[in-house]
């Protein structure tokens, strides 16, 4: 018999034994699946079937009224059970709880079976991401502070590659709308950066040595490419040459100097109920 329940920390070791090969570099999932379990905003899921650990999902609240979900793992052993399938409808029905009006995830681009769970779901295609390198320092950067936030939550409107909202902001490989309040944690944590006419997210998350992350960098595009610039040349820590640079294909925003794309994901979004469903549209340029 199938159960879902909350994860706990006594759940790790059936977790990492079918968290070990996800990708052709292992999986994160055992790194952080205690800090998921810990105290939090966010709350694991667990499939278990007939007293086995056989799939997990995470559901965290970037913001008060949008959702994320990561790590959908299902045992290789189980799979084509609707395993995956039962944990994002378990995800979905938490998401109504904690006060979500939308839900989000990422998927990477040659994962054809979850694009497919995906849509399954009901889950929509809002926007492929694409990663790019560089590594020109020509720009000029600076750390946003608190009275910088009125004309970046304006560019996230006017500069924004989807219709009628503002711009999503990334960090750690997680994606929301670029509001004041948002930005503003943004400052507080020290991760935004402008130059006065495009700002952009320096992530703490290191994709790979000498390397820095750049999310979803918004404004004109000349702006755009001397920001990112000058965020790689004033990069803090030693040996950092190059900058990936994660930009929305909807965009537009890919400088002469840039490499790639290098990857590409895909983000999905899903309404929930009286959230306003009706009102969405097709970014274009997807």
């Amino acid at each position: 018999m199938l159960s879902i329940r909350p994860g706990r920390g006594d759940d790790f070791h059936a977790v990492q034994a079918f968290c070990q090969s996800t990708f052709h570099w292992g999986d994160y999932i055992p790194e952080v699946y205690m800090d998921w379990v810990g105290p939090g905003p966010g709350q694991v899921l667990v499939a278990e079937l007939d007293g086995k650990v056989v799939g997990l999902v995470h559901v965290t609240m970037p913001t008060e009224t949008e959702a994320w979900f990561e790590g959908m793992r299902v045992h290789s052993e189980f799979r084509r059970q609707r395993l995956a399938l039962s944990l994002t409808e378990a995800a979905l029905d938490l998401a109504r709880r904690l006060g979500a009006r939308v839900v989000r995830l990422i998927i990477d681009g040659e994962n054809l079976a979850s694009q497919q769970l995906a849509a399954r779901a009901g889950f929509r295609l809002l926007c492929r991401m694409e990663e790019y390198l560089t590594t020109g320092t020509e720009g000029h950067a600076r750390r946003a502070v608190e009275n910088d936030l009125g004309q970046l939550a304006e560019l996230a409107v006017a500069r924004s590659w989807l219709p009628g909202r503002p711009a999503l902001v990334g960090v750690e490989w997680q994606w929301w709308e670029a509001t004041y309040q948002s930005l503003g944690r943004l400052v507080e944590r020290g991760l935004l950066w402008t130059n006065g006419e495009a700002w952009a997210v320096l992530d703490p998350f290191q994709y790979c040595p000498g390397e820095i992350t750049v999310h979803t960098p918004t404004g004109h595009a000349g702006a755009v490419f001397s920001l990112v610039a000058g965020m790689l040349g004033r990069a803090p820590g030693e040996d950092v040459s190059r900058a990936r640079v994660v930009v929305p294909a909807a965009q537009g925003l890919v400088a002469p100097g840039w490499e790639g794309p290098e990857d590409s994901e895909y983000i999905y979004e899903y309404f929930l109920e009286g959230a306003g469903n009706e009102s969405w549209k097709t970014p274009t340029g997807n």
